[in-house]
C-alpha cells in the first residue's frame, strides 16, 4: 500500500467493491452497513497478513471495538440505552471476533463492558460462555477492576440462568476484589448482587442486609440509579413478606428516581413490580395498564427477557379477568421467548400459570404433574417460592387434590417428578385450554 487514504477515496473504493458484488450493503435501523462475503473476507484477511500489515489492522480493529463497548457501557442504563443496545447488536459479530483474540487484559475489559448487553438482549448462554472463557484464560492472576467487573458480569448471567450457586461464588469474588482495590461503586453493585443471590434462594434476611448496605453506600456516593435499584429490590423483600404497603412505597420511590435519571429499562422494572402489587390486590385493570406500559418500554429497548416476563404477567391478568383465550395466547408467546433465551426461573413461573389454566379446564391431573415438575426444578436450582407466593400456590394444590382425590393426586405428582423441563413444556403446551373458571396465580 502507498499510504493512508482519505475519506473520499475510501468512499470511492467502497462503492466500487459494492458494484463488483464483493461487498454487500444492508439496511440496519435506517443506516447503511457494509459486509464482506465470508469467502472474500477470508481471502482479504490472508492477503493482509501476507503483506505484513495484518497485526496492525487487527490491533486497530480491536482497539476500536473495545472503545465502543466501554463507551456504550454507561449508556446502557441511561437515556439513550435503546440506541446503544441496538448499536452493540449490530456490531455483535465484530465484538465476538475481538473476544476470540483472547488478549487477557483487553478481553476482561470487553467482557465486563458487554455483560449487560448480553443480559438485556437475551444472549445469556453465549454471554456466560464468553465471559467464562475470558476469566479462565486470565493467567495474570491480578485482582483488578477489570477482573472484578467481568466476575460481576459472569455472576449476573449465571443468576439469570438460575445457576444460583455459581452466581453467588462469582459475586463473592467480585465483591472481594472491589473491596481490596477500594472501588466503592463496584462494592455497592456487588453488595446489591449478593442480595439478589440470597433473595433468589429464599434467604430474605441476608438479602435485606446486603441490599441495605448497598443502599447506604449508594446514598453516600449520590448514585441515584444505584439507589433506585436497591430500593426496588428492598420492595421485593417487603412484597415477599406480604407487606404490600412498604413494597408499594419502595417501588414508587424507585420509579421516581429512575424517571429522573432516564433509565428506561429500570422504569419498566418498577412499573412491572407496581403491576404485581395491583394484581395481588385484585385491581386487574391497573395491573394490566402497568404491565402494558412496562412491555412497551421493554420492546422499545429490545429487552427480550423482560418482554417474556411481561407477557406472562399479562396472561395471568387476562385469566383473572376471565379472558381465557387471550390468557392462553399470551402464555404461549411468553413461554416461546423464555424457552428460546433459557430463563429457567421464569419458565417455572410460566409452567405454573399453564398448570392453573389446565386446572380451570378440569385437567387437575395435568396441572398436578406440571406443578410437581416445577417443584423439582426449584429444588434443583435452589429457587423456592417466596412465602407470599407459596400461600397462593398451596391453595391451588389443595384445589387439585380435592378434584382428584388423594391417591390420584399422589400418582400425578409422582409422574410430574420424572419430567424434564422440555417434557413439562410440551405437556403445558398440549392443546392449551381456552375456557374455565378463575384460579389465583
Amino acid at each position: 500500500m502507498s499510504g493512508p487514504i482519505d475519506s473520499f477515496e475510501a468512499g470511492e473504493i467502497l462503492a466500487s467493491l459494492v458494484d463488483k458484488n464483493l461487498v454487500v450493503t444492508e439496511e440496519d435501523n435506517g443506516q447503511t452497513r457494509y459486509r464482506l462475503l465470508e469467502t472474500v473476507r477470508q481471502y482479504g484477511r490472508d492477503r493482509l497478513f501476507e503483506s505484513g500489515e495484518g497485526e496492525a489492522v487487527r490491533d486497530r480493529h480491536r482497539g476500536f471495538y473495545l472503545t465502543l463497548a466501554e463507551e456504550a457501557e454507561p449508556q446502557l442504563t441511561g437515556l439513550e440505552q435503546a440506541a446503544w443496545l441496538e448499536r452493540l447488536e449490530s456490531d455483535h459479530d465484530n465484538l465476538r471476533s475481538v473476544l476470540e483474540l483472547r488478549n487477557d487484559a483487553e478481553a476482561l475489559r470487553l467482557a465486563g463492558a458487554l455483560w449487560r448487553f448480553w443480559s438485556v438482549r437475551g444472549h445469556l448462554v453465549e454471554g456466560r460462555e464468553r465471559v467464562g472463557i475470558v476469566l479462565s484464560g486470565d493467567e495474570s492472576g491480578c485482582r483488578t477492576a477489570a477482573r472484578a467487573k467481568a466476575l460481576n458480569g459472569a455472576g449476573g448471567l449465571a443468576h439469570f440462568q438460575d445457576d444460583n450457586g455459581a452466581a453467588r461464588t462469582l459475586f463473592e469474588e467480585s465483591l472481594s476484589v472491589f473491596r481490596e482495590i477500594g472501588d466503592e461503586v463496584g462494592i455497592a453493585g456487588s453488595l446489591n448482587n449478593m442480595g439478589n443471590s440470597y433473595s433468589r434462594q429464599g434467604d430474605l434476611g441476608p438479602a435485606r442486609e446486603f441490599y441495605e448496605e448497598s443502599l447506604s453506600l449508594y446514598r453516600e456516593l449520590g448514585d441515584k440509579r444505584g439507589i433506585a435499584v436497591t430500593l426496588n429490590n428492598l420492595g421485593g423483600i417487603a412484597r415477599a413478606h406480604s407487606d404490600q404497603k412498604s413494597a408499594l412505597a419502595l417501588y414508587e420511590e424507585s420509579l421516581t428516581l429512575r424517571r429522573e435519571v432516564g433509565d428506561r429499562r429500570g422504569i419498566a422494572d418498577s412499573l412491572g413490580d407496581l403491576g404485581i402489587i395491583a394484581k395481588e390486590r385484585g385491581d386487574y385493570e391497573s395491573a394490566r395498564a402497568l404491565f402494558e406500559e412496562s412491555l412497551t418500554i421493554r420492546r422499545e429497548v429490545g429487552d427480550r427477557p423482560g418482554i417474556g416476563v411481561m407477557l406472562l404477567e399479562l396472561g395471568i391478568v387476562a385469566q383473572q379477568r376471565g379472558d381465557f383465550g387471550s390468557s392462553r395466547e399470551l402464555h404461549e408467546q411468553s413461554l416461546a421467548i423464555l424457552r428460546k433465551i433459557g430463563l429457567p426461573f421464569f419458565i417455572g413461573h410460566s409452567l405454573q400459570a399453564f398448570a392453573a389454566l389446565w386446572l380451570s379446564k378440569g385437567e387437575a391431573a395435568r396441572a398436578a404433574r406440571l406443578w410437581s415438575a416445577v417443584e423439582v426444578m426449584r429444588v434443583q436450582s435452589g429457587s423456592p417460592l417466596s412465602p407470599n407466593d407459596r400461600i397462593r400456590h398451596d391453595v391451588q394444590l389443595a384445589d387439585a387434590r380435592a378434584a382428584l382425590g388423594e391417591e390420584a393426586f399422589a400418582s400425578a405428582w409422582q409422574e410430574g417428578r420424572a419430567l424434564t423441563m422440555e417434557q413439562a413444556i410440551e405437556l403445558a403446551l398440549d392443546i392449551a385450554p381456552t375456557s374455565g373458571s378463575k384460579i389465583d396465580i
